[in-house]
């Protein structure tokens, strides 16, 4: 063996007899006492798709006024979480404040045949900004009650969810780069739903809610399925700490039953008409990328964003009664556009 091709191997040989690069444990282990602001910020751009009347079988869509509707809606949900009770990787108590819960829609509508049409814009905000809980784990669910005491009506805790810390997205062990795991869907309800159904509602100008305003994302959204992967993409140091970057590739189903809310679409009917509401469901699609950004030494999210399409239909069937004459109404309204996420931990 000359001492060129010595040369030549001795790379080869060093490689192939180096140690596996060391495995990364991403793991929820904030410390007792840790205190995180949670800001998450949704952006949704639909526009109507599908709109389709039918009455006694008989196609109606077409006599309906052509109109280009879009909707451009911005939420804002900003928490202070406080880690009190930590124990093996999960928190078992933890209290948090409602420090901003507002929300911004414009709908834009356009038609030749209605010149006279302007855009509307609406406010929204929540009886819970300004407010506390505590949320303290109970066996696998959790019990939510209003901190220090604070007289409330127990009605705005129904919907809330404890859950809000995303730990359902790492992996089940240890990875190295590139490694790819299954995520349960569920786990991304939080990045939709941030904190539950936190009663963020449209308010007019005069502080008014808007008569029969539309359900919100949260109240039209059922158990998801599909399938969300996950890929450790690289782990580096920054500024003293080891911080790791998760890909994720998303594709989200939801169905729910809407018939709860159904008075929020009755449309204006003479007295004399009776309107009776057999079904109505919504469903909702979301596939597209994401990006989960995760401090290995302080134990928790830094950020998370996700952008992609999203689908959102609501089916109505009901009868319509008049006179000794029933005819039954099933229309179908579609709005496709795209979504955004960004949510922001910060100590």
């Amino acid at each position: 063996m000359n001492a060129r091709y010595a040369l030549s191997v001795l790379p080869g040989i060093a490689l192939a007899l180096a140690p596996p690069p060391a495995p990364h444990e991403l793991s929820f282990s904030p410390a007792p006492g840790t205190s995180l602001v949670k800001r998450i910020v949704r952006e949704s751009d639909v526009a109507l798709d599908v709109l389709e009347i039918r009455i006694a079988g008989k196609d109606l869509s077409d006599t309906v006024a052509t109109t280009d509707v879009g909707v451009r809606t911005t939420s804002t949900v900003e928490v202070t979480d406080r880690y009190e009770d930590v124990r093996e990787e999960r928190v078992d108590r933890l209290r948090r404040s409602f420090d901003r819960l507002e929300t911004s829609t414009r709908l834009s509508l356009a038609s030749a045949a209605l010149p006279e049409l302007e855009d509307i814009e609406t406010r929204g905000s929540s009886a819970l900004q300004g407010r506390a809980v505590v949320c303290t784990r109970e066996a696998e669910d959790w019990k939510i009650e209003w901190a220090d005491g604070q007289p409330a009506s127990s009605e705005l805790l129904s919907g809330l969810h404890a859950e809000l810390d995303f730990a359902g997205l790492l992996p089940p062990g240890q990875v190295q780069v590139g490694d790819a795991w299954q995520v349960e869907p569920r786990h991304l309800r939080a990045v939709f739903a941030p904190g539950g159904d936190l009663l963020i509602r449209p308010e007019l100008d005069d502080g008014s809610p808007p008569p029969k305003a539309p359900p919100s994302l949260e109240q039209m959204l059922g158990e998801l399925t599909g399938r969300v992967e996950a890929t450790l993409d690289v782990v580096e140091m920054r500024g003293g700490e080891r911080i790791a970057t998760v890909l994720l590739d998303v594709d989200l189903q939801s169905e729910k039953d809407l018939r709860d809310v159904a008075d929020r679409f009755l449309p204006e009917l003479p007295e004399a008409v009776r309107f009776d509401v057999d079904s109505l469901d919504s469903r909702l699609s979301f596939q597209g990328p994401g990006r989960l950004v995760w401090s290995l030494e302080r134990g928790h999210l830094l950020e998370l964003e996700l952008s992609g399409k999203i689908d959102v239909s609501i089916r109505q069937v009901a009868q319509l009664r008049s006179g000794g004459v029933q005819q039954e109404l099933d229309q179908t309204l579609s709005l496709t556009g795209e979504h955004k996420v960004k949510v922001v931990f910060e100590n």
